[in-house]
């Protein structure tokens, strides 16, 4: 059959002289955040997921408290009932490039919760406290299935400035509290302080200068986890340089949340205009307007499909296509050793107004607006599942574990995904030139050009079927390298 603009979606394999790699881990994860009682094992096969995230909220679930604040007691029941830590624990069975998913955990302070405030050292509620955290971790065993433990998650906005003193000690005392667990119980986790978010543009918040105090002095913390949360990709740089330069952070750094939320809320009230019009909408329906319909149908069953929904973002002018790339690879440029991100969301009858944070377009696998796969998954959101999924199959891989980890990057990146009739080979870092060759499974070769240099365009201008295809790349040093093409 004649090519007819079909999509092409890149599974990247490394196959160096004709040989897979193997053994690596994956450097790019799945983010759960509070809802690890969603995490499934294939979930995280479709994804190719190497590394899972989740939190648990300790104050507001662990805790017995009165309206006003007051902490009575651990809530022992629903710790031992707390069957969504089984849940993400489980997932440590399942393999990814060999290796073993690995689990980054963490402890989320909301002590907001109910104006309760950050406890006093020495006190009954800080008792409590400790005590629910070291429940949470014995359960089963929990500790010994974390890889990374962060201790805090947003904590700027989680609690008051003025308990800025008194959140030091606290941090303190529960990193104490987790090392000794870790020595006594024979646990391998590394603990984290965390996670701050827009430090560049809170140089100010006490709460925020007391969490880089203890990540930088306390030598049980081996890193800083930072969540990027942004409008332009120009702020998560101003905030990456911030902490390795303003505050000299030598320390690991992870990223286990990032995304464009803001920039989809700063257009949210603009209008679909002249794309609209050519796509059966008012040309003054707004963009949140749209999504609403969008949201219904999948929650109808009847959602619309992934060209259609990335055709808009593409026909406007703010929008760059390869942002998770360059996304990953500003972490990669300030040797971040893990990132995380949104992976899935399903159909629900959600109503935004023009006011609403669009953390709904953000993930992974878009169930609300693109409805579910076969397999009751949601499907992939083009807004960022070619990247991820670039990602996640290779072209980045790691060089060695958890305690020495850095980012590779592999000799070419192909553009742009998802393809239609043409795919771009540029290489990644100086130009090389070699031959290309482009062979159906069953070994027949259906194109081949010799002697080009790279970067360069392949045009899928010839008869070809839908089928998985293998295109192999020969350099001019002799190196040989093998990618799968599947064409839809």
């Amino acid at each position: 059959m004649k090519l007819q603009k079909t999509r092409i979606i890149l599974f990247v394999f490394l196959l160096q002289s004709a040989s897979i790699l193997s053994g690596f881990s994956q450097q790019l994860g799945a983010n759960f955040n509070e809802n690890i009682d969603k995490v499934s094992p294939a979930l995280i096969n479709k994804t190719n997921s190497g590394w899972i995230r989740g939190f648990l909220n300790i104050p507001s679930l662990c805790l017995n408290m009165t309206s006003t604040g007051t902490v009575t007691g651990v809530n022992e029941s629903a710790i031992q009932n707390m069957t969504r830590l089984d849940n993400l624990a489980n997932a440590k069975t399942v393999t990814i490039g060999e290796q073993p998913v690995k689990m980054i955990f963490s402890l989320k302070m909301a002590f907001t919760t109910n104006s309760m405030g950050v406890p006093a050292a020495g006190t009954t509620t800080m008792n409590y406290v400790m005590t629910a955290i070291e429940k949470v971790l014995n359960r089963n065993n929990f500790g010994s299935k974390i890889d990374i433990l962060v201790v805090g998650n947003e904590p700027m906005w989680e609690t008051d400035n003025a308990d800025a003193d008194k959140y030091e000690v606290f941090l303190n005392l529960l990193i104490d509290k987790v090392d000794s667990m870790r020595t006594a119980n024979n646990w391998n986790y590394e603990i984290f302080a965390g996670a701050i978010n827009k430090a560049s543009q809170n140089t100010t918040n006490a709460i925020l200068k007391k969490v880089m105090k203890v990540a930088i002095e306390n030598p049980k913390v081996v890193g800083l986890d930072m969540h990027e949360h942004i409008t332009l990709l120009s702020e998560a740089e101003s905030d990456l340089r911030y902490i390795r330069n303003s505050y000299k952070f030598t320390k690991k750094l992870i990223a286990t949340e990032f995304s464009l939320v803001w920039l989809w809320g700063n257009h949210a009230s603009d209008q679909l205009g002249t794309w609209g019009t050519q796509n059966g909408y008012s040309s003054t329906t707004k963009m949140y307007e749209w999504l609403n319909q969008l949201i219904q149908k999948s929650y109808n069953g009847t959602p619309v499909s992934a060209e259609h929904f990335i055709s808009y973002f593409k026909s406007t002018n703010w929008y760059q296509e390869d942002w998770f790339y360059k996304f990953y690879q500003l972490f990669k440029t300030y040797d971040f050793s893990q990132v995380t991100y949104g992976i899935q969301n399903l159909p629900v009858g959600t109503v935004l107004t023009s006011s609403s944070v669009l953390w709904t377009l953000n993930f992974a696998c878009n169930g609300t607006y693109l409805g579910t796969d076969t397999d009751k998954l949601g499907k992939f959101n083009p807004l960022v599942y070619p990247y991820f999924k670039q990602i996640t199959d290779s072209v980045y891989h790691l060089t060695s574990g958890i305690n020495n980890v850095k980012m590779e990057m592999q000799p070419f990146m192909i553009s742009p995904i998802p393809a239609k009739n043409y795919i771009t080979i540029t290489p990644n870092s100086s130009a090389i030139s070699g031959d290309i060759e482009i062979f159906s499974l069953n070994g027949q070769k259906i194109f081949e050009t010799q002697k080009l240099s790279f970067p360069y365009t392949v045009n899928f201008n010839k008869n070809i079927s839908s089928g998985t295809y293998l295109l192999k790349i020969n350099t001019i040093d002799n190196n040989t390298f093998t990618q799968k093409i599947i064409v839809e």
